[in-house]
């Protein structure tokens, strides 16, 4: 199963995690890194996701790199992938900058099986400005956001819901026994089409698309140039996107 609004399994895993803002292009890339003077970040602009991956690569594994804020057809939404798959952070820097930054709606998804280079997790997460009454010049809170989570912490599955829960959650999955099976990925993608995200449209991530690069930080010397070969590396199969965090 894969969420074909985000390729199905062609950009697989770096659509692992993934962020969603309602916000314009140009601002939401100002935005996925800092930039500014002495920043080792520039801006880039491609037509589609396919030429940015294939103008910028090849990638350095797990090193920061590349970050894509991919346009959407039909939509407001803008999609934000990071290269540097298993490490980067979407889900808590882009949600910040939601909140403190860009005043917009934020969704997030991370679905990270059990690999060789990293823990399994899957996450939603969930922002809508003003929801709980604040006031348009108030800082927003983190209590605000929805956030839930399962995760292996080094061995140990740890599951955490942080505030208030959304009408179309299926808290009854929450009590399952097993916590690596609380936020199945079919979960994930019933709470994306609550939200609004058309899980089930191909070729919505339709570009323009700018990336944020930077000459790579950290990782290792083995590179990719493919989302085949970034399977490889993690551990991945090659074919398909695992349903289950614990077992490949």
């Amino acid at each position: 199963m894969a969420f074909l609004c985000f390729g199905g399994d062609r950009y697989w895993p770096m659509t692992s995690k993934v962020g969603l803002l309602r916000a314009p292009l140009s601002k939401v890339a100002r935005r996925m890194v800092t930039l500014g003077r002495g920043s080792p970040w520039s801006l880039r602009e491609f037509d589609n996701l396919d030429n940015a991956m294939a103008g910028l690569a090849p990638f350095r594994f797990c090193a920061k790199q590349a970050r894509f804020a991919v346009s959407t057809a039909g939509s407001e939404w803008v999609v934000v992938l990071d290269a540097s798959f298993p490490g980067g952070d979407i889900k808590g820097f882009m949600s910040d900058r939601a909140q403190l930054d860009l005043r917009c709606e934020f969704v997030a998804v991370e679905w990270m099986p059990k690999s060789t280079k990293s823990l399994a997790s899957a996450t939603f997460v969930h922002y809508k400005p003003g929801e709980s009454g604040l006031k348009l010049f108030s800082r927003p809170r983190h209590i605000d956001r929805r956030w839930v989570q399962t995760s292996d912490q080094d061995g140990r599955w740890e599951f955490d819901a942080s505030g208030d829960p959304q009408p179309y959650e299926e808290f009854d999955k929450y009590e399952v026994r097993r916590k690596a099976e609380r936020l199945p990925l079919d979960l994930l993608g019933r709470y994306l089409a609550a939200v609004g995200i058309p899980v089930d449209k191909d070729g919505w991530l339709s570009g323009p698309v700018i990336a944020a690069i930077r000459e790579p930080f950290g990782g290792n010397d083995q590179q990719w140039s493919s989302v085949v070969e970034l399977r490889r590396l993690c551990g991945y199969p090659e074919d398909r996107i695992p349903t289950d965090l614990v077992r490949l």
